[in-house]
């Protein structure tokens, strides 16, 4: 009898062993498949309290609680960076909605008169992750890349500086801030599985 009541609790031990295990890969490699995930995951399933995601960010403005209530309430969590941790002329918000399964992050930059708007909306379902570039000169805009990169270079602007711009605020300065006090399996350099469809491509392909 002993016998068998230790054979089952073997096989309960294995069966709740292998849940475990089950659970641990579902949640770290196929729920998760790229930093943006991480960054959804930790904003839309994490409480005020909690030490992780973007409210550990000394870049990040903080929360309060009855903020954070009316984000649950309504669905999207909002994050904004800090003017100290800005250069003159920029804004960099980050917002995840739990109803549409979408990061989105926004950056402008104002060079005198011209003013450039980044747009990336990550979708978790799909892993792809859409780049929107408009601008503003005086009264005149551009909604094409085509339009941006004329209307930049009227500016006494070239398309490197545009670059140049996306590469600050994206990789070095909103992945990197992330990634500094967050734990990934991930870097600034190695997302994981996303598909980037960019209308401004990086030269050195990043």
């Amino acid at each position: 009898m002993n016998q068998r009541k230790k054979r089952i609790r073997i096989v309960i031990t294995g069966m709740l062993c292998c849940l475990i295990a089950g659970f641990i890969i579902y949640w770290q490699f196929i729920r998760v498949q790229n930093i943006f995930d991480e960054m959804y995951y930790a904003r839309v399933q994490t409480y005020y309290d909690d030490g992780r995601s973007f409210g550990q960010m000394p870049q990040i403005e903080p929360v309060t609680r009855d903020e954070e209530r009316f984000y649950r309430s309504d669905g999207e969590f909002y994050n904004y960076y800090e003017k100290e941790y800005l250069r003159e002329g920029e804004k960099i918000t980050i917002i995840c909605s739990q109803d549409r399964g979408l990061v989105r992050i926004s950056a402008v930059k104002k060079l005198n008169e011209f003013k450039i708007f980044y747009r990336y909306s990550y979708y978790v379902r799909t892993k792809q992750m859409e780049e929107k570039v408009k601008c503003q000169y005086g009264e005149k805009y551009g909604e094409t890349i085509q339009e941006v990169i004329a209307l930049a270079e009227e500016a006494g602007l070239t398309k490197k500086d545009l670059m140049e711009y996306k590469q600050y605020f994206l990789y070095d300065k909103l992945l990197t801030d992330w990634l500094s006090v967050n734990s990934s399996r991930f870097s600034v350099n190695r997302w994981g599985n996303v598909e980037f469809i960019e209308v401004l491509p990086m030269e050195d392909g990043r």
